[in-house]
C-alpha cells in the first residue's frame, strides 16, 4: 500500500468513526430526535421502531457515545496529518488496535433484541 493510499484510509476511517457521533448527539434534544432515533434504528437492522430516547440516561449515553465518536474521528485524523509520515506502520497498528477492541468489545454486547424480561419483572408479587 502506497504511503497516500495509507493516509487516504485513515482519513476515510476517521470520517465512519465520526459520522455517528452528531447523530447520537442530536438524538438528545427534542427537535432533532426523530431524525437521529430513524437513524440509529436503521443501524440496528431490521428498523423495528423500537429505539428511543425516552429514558434520561439513554440521552446522557447518547450524548457521551457522540462524543467518544467524533473524538475518535479527531484522533485518527491527527494521527494521518502529524504522525503517519514519521511513523506509518505504528499508526496503522495502534489505529487498527483500537478499532478491533472497539468491535470485539461490541460484539461480545448482547443486543436488545436478545435481552429477555426476567420472570419477577413480568409477574406481579401478591
Amino acid at each position: 500500500m502506497t504511503h497516500d493510499l495509507h493516509r487516504l484510509w485513515l482519513r476515510t476511517a476517521a470520517v465512519v468513526f465520526g459520522a455517528f457521533g452528531p447523530v447520537c448527539f442530536f438524538g438528545t434534544m427534542e427537535p432533532t430526535l426523530e431524525s437521529a432515533r430513524w437513524s440509529l434504528d436503521l443501524l440496528s437492522w431490521p428498523p423495528d421502531g423500537a429505539t428511543t430516547w425516552e429514558h434520561p440516561d439513554t440521552r446522557l449515553l447518547s450524548a457521551l457515545a457522540g462524543g467518544f465518536r467524533v473524538g475518535w474521528e479527531v484522533l485518527v485524523r491527527g494521527l494521518a496529518a502529524l504522525v503517519c509520515d514519521a511513523a506509518p506502520e505504528a499508526v496503522r497498528r495502534c489505529v487498527l488496535s483500537g478499532v478491533l477492541a472497539w468491535f470485539v468489545l461490541s460484539a461480545r454486547a448482547p443486543s436488545r433484541r436478545a435481552i429477555r424480561p426476567t420472570r419477577s419483572s413480568t409477574s406481579s408479587s401478591c
